[in-house]
C-alpha cells in the first residue's frame, strides 16, 4: 500500500507537470530557431528575440487563400512592415493575445505597418467565428496542414501563438514565441513606423 500511494504521488506530479506546461502555450515547443542566426533575447519580455538591420533572417514568401476566400501575396505588403501572427480558434493563449493584436492593428493603422494571421490547423467556422469574437481588423491565412508556419525557420511548427514582425526589406525584426502583449509589439514597431 505505501508502495502504490509512493506511484500514485510520482504519477500525479508528473500529470500536473505535464498540465503546466501545456497550459504554457498552445504549442509543444518554444525554444530554438531550426539553425536561423541567432538575435538578441529579452530579459523584460520572455520569448522575444530581436535582430538589427539586415542582420535577421528572411522568411519564405508568405501566400495563401485567406479566411473570407481572398487570395494574400506578398505583393500586397512590398514597402511595409509585415507583423505575422500564427493562431487557431482552439488555443487558449491565442484567445486572451487577439484583443491586444486587434487594438495594436488599429492604432498603428496608416503608418506602414500590415498585419495578417495565419490560422494553424483549424476549421473554416471555428476559425470564422474566432476572428469575428475578436474584432480582428486582418485577415487571416489559412493553413490547415502547418505546413506554412513549418517552413518559417525561426519558429517551431508548434509554437501557437507566435508572433513575427518583418521589416520592408523583407528581414525578421523580431519574433515572439507565445502570447504577444501591446508593449512588447508596439516597442519593436515603433521605430520601424513610416
Amino acid at each position: 500500500m505505501v508502495r502504490w500511494t509512493y506511484t500514485r504521488g510520482v504519477l500525479v506530479g508528473a500529470v500536473l507537470g505535464v498540465a503546466a506546461l501545456a497550459l504554457a502555450g498552445c504549442g509543444l515547443s518554444s525554444t530554438g530557431t531550426n539553425g536561423a542566426s541567432a538575435g538578441t533575447n529579452s530579459a523584460q519580455t520572455p520569448g522575444l528575440t530581436t535582430w538589427s538591420g539586415a542582420s535577421g533572417p528572411t522568411l519564405p514568401a508568405i501566400s495563401g487563400t485567406t479566411l473570407t476566400g481572398a487570395k494574400f501575396t506578398p505583393s500586397q505588403v512590398s514597402g511595409r512592415v509585415l507583423v505575422v501572427n500564427a493562431w487557431a480558434s482552439w488555443c487558449y493563449p491565442c484567445e486572451s493575445e487577439s484583443p491586444t493584436l486587434a487594438r495594436v492593428a488599429r492604432q498603428v493603422a496608416g503608418k506602414g505597418v500590415t498585419f495578417i494571421g495565419i490560422d494553424e490547423q483549424d476549421t473554416s467556422g471555428a476559425a470564422l467565428s474566432f476572428a469575428r469574437k475578436v474584432g480582428s481588423p486582418y485577415s487571416s491565412i489559412v493553413d490547415r496542414s502547418g505546413s506554412l508556419l513549418g517552413s518559417f525557420r525561426i519558429v517551431p511548427a508548434t509554437a501557437i501563438p507566435s508572433t513575427i514582425v518583418i521589416r520592408p526589406d523583407g528581414h525578421v525584426a523580431a519574433r515572439i514565441i507565445g502570447p504577444v502583449t501591446a508593449g512588447a509589439l508596439l516597442g519593436v514597431l515603433r521605430p520601424l513606423e513610416q
